[in-house]
C-alpha cells in the first residue's frame, strides 16, 4: 500500500522493481486472503478492516515523509507528538478501565516502564528510518510483526498454517527478497565516469 500512497502524496516515482515487488505482494496477499473461499476462513469485514489498517500505516509514512522534507524539527519533536496525539485519542478509549481501582505491583510498574521506553525507542527508530532511506522501505519493518507473530502462534500455541496462507506469505516474501536483492545490485554498480570534456 505505500507505493501507491507515497506516489499520490509525494509524488515519488516507483521504480520498476518497486512496482513488480508490489503486484506480486497483492497477489500474494489475495492468495492469503482466499476471498474465493466464501468467508468460510476470515470474514470478509475482518479482512477489508485490516486492509484498512495497512491503508492507514502507508498513509501515516508517507504524511511523515513529507513532514521530514519541510519540518526543522528534529525526530525526537515528531515522536514526543506522535506519542502525546495516540495518547490523547486511546485516553477516552480506555477511560472506562481507568476507573476501577488498580494495584500497583513492582511487576505491572516495570513492565508499564519498559512498554513505555520501548515504544519511544521504537517511534524514534521509525521516524529516523523514514529520513534515511524513505517511506516506502522504512514501512518494510513492519513485515516483521506478522513473521513474528505467525512464528509465535506455530510453536506457542500449536497453530497451522493453510496452504493458501502459506503460499501467499512465500509470494510476499519472496516479492520483498526479490526488490531487495534488485535494489542491492543498482547500489553496488560503480558509478559512470564521466568522459573527456570536449573542446573546440
Amino acid at each position: 500500500m505505500t507505493v501507491p500512497v507515497a506516489w499520490l502524496l509525494l509524488r515519488e516515482r516507483p521504480t520498476a522493481a518497486e512496482i513488480g515487488a508490489a503486484v506480486i505482494g497483492f497477489a500474494g496477499l489475495a492468495v492469503v486472503l482466499a476471498p474465493w473461499s466464501g468467508g468460510e476462513r476470515a470474514p470478509l469485514g475482518g479482512q477489508l478492516l485490516c486492509l484498512a489498517g495497512a491503508t492507514c500505516y502507508a498513509l501515516a509514512y508517507s504524511y511523515a515523509g513529507r513532514l521530514m522534507r519541510t519540518l526543522t524539527d528534529g525526530k525526537l519533536a515528531l515522536a514526543a507528538a506522535q506519542a502525546l496525539a495516540a495518547s490523547a485519542i486511546m485516553l477516552p478509549a480506555g477511560s472506562g478501565q481507568l476507573a476501577h481501582p488498580v494495584r500497583l505491583t513492582w511487576l505491572i510498574a516495570l513492565c508499564l516502564a519498559l512498554l513505555g521506553a520501548g515504544t519511544a525507542v521504537a517511534f524514534l527508530v521509525n521516524y529516523w528510518l523514514i529520513a534515511r532511506v524513505g517511506p516506502v522501505r522504512a514501512s518494510l519493518a513492519f513485515y516483521l510483526i506478522p513473521v513474528v507473530a505467525v512464528v509465535a502462534g506455530l510453536v506457542a500455541r500449536d497453530e497451522r498454517l493453510n496452504p493458501n496462507e502459506a503460499l501467499g506469505s512465500a509470494l510476499i516474501l519472496a516479492a520483498l527478497a526479490a526488490l531487495y536483492v534488485w535494489e542491492r545490485t543498482r547500489e553496488a554498480r560503480p558509478a559512470p565516469v564521466p568522459g573527456p570534456a570536449r573542446t573546440r
